[in-house]
Formats: structure tokens, sequence, C-alpha cells
């Protein structure tokens, strides 16, 4: 018995199912197309976050557009070399861990960042300072307002 061909939607049903770093897709699977199965994985809060690089050989401009706003966070064109595939998933990890680590409200660095960078200077035998600032009680106003409107700029108007 011949194993059964992978299809765009065998694809995202595991997606939904695994704990993964990353996804390489094609554009052209059957049943559900490269592009549809970025916009799904897109539409699920909890897949989001996973980079997905679009690998095919579907080289013109306009499937690579079409790739690209569906939700490929990159698009690589068959053939290819291994070196470059290797390249862009090394980037595009590393873009999504700093992204991830990111303070979603301030976009400064997070928690895991902050420890990373204080280690050496603790094993030191030097003196150093720490600041943090903290808003007591924030989580009120987003609770009475919304996150989307405590993470916003204020749009008053300006005094003349």
């Amino acid at each position: 018995m011949s194993p059964r061909p992978a299809t765009g939607l065998t694809g995202w049903k595991r997606a939904r199912r695994g704990n993964f770093d990353l996804i390489i897709t094609d554009y052209m699977m059957p049943v559900m197309l490269g592009p549809e199965f970025c916009r799904e994985l897109r539409k699920d809060i909890l897949l989001t976050h996973i980079p997905i690089i679009m690998l095919t050989g579907k080289g013109d401009t306009k499937d690579m557009v079409t790739g690209i706003n569906a939700g490929a966070d990159d698009y690589l064109v068959k053939p290819f070399e291994p070196e470059t595939l290797l390249a862009r998933i090394a980037m595009i990890v590393k873009r999504t861990v700093r992204n991830l680590d990111a303070n979603p409200l301030t976009t400064f660095p997070g928690t895991p960042p902050s420890w990373r960078n204080s280690r050496p200077l603790c094993r030191r035998e030097d003196y150093f300072a720490v600041g943090y600032c903290d808003l007591d009680k924030f989580k009120i106003y987003n609770d009475k307002y919304g996150f989307e409107r405590a993470t916003r700029p204020s749009r008053r108007p300006r005094a003349s």
C-alpha cells in the first residue's frame, strides 16, 4: 500500500495538532493550495506566530505576491541552493524569537532578553545597576478601555 500524498488540508490539520517552530509549504498542493493554507493558519490565534516559508516552483511575481499576501513570511523558488534555505530558516526563526520576546505594549525587549543580557554582568565582579519601571494598576485601564486602546498612541488634538 502506497502512502497517501500530502495535501494542504492534511498539513493544516497536522499544524493544529503539533508544536512547530517553522512550517515550509508548497504553493501547489492537492485539496488546499499554499496561499489558502497560509490564510487558514493565520486565522488561528495559536498558529499565527509560526513562520511560514513557501518553497515552490511557481516563480512568477504574481504568485510570489499572492503567497506573501496570504501570510507566508518568505518565498523561495525551486530549484534552490540548500545554503540559501538554511540561511533563510535561521533568519526567520531568529526574527520570530525576537518578536515573541518583545513586550506587545511597548515593543521593547521583554523579560527573556533582559535576563540574557544581564547574566554576563552578574558573573563579573563589577558594580552595575538595573532600572525597572511599571505602571501600577494599568490592568484596570486595559480591562475598562480594552487592550487596543491602551496600546495605541493618544489622538488628542495638540494645543495651538
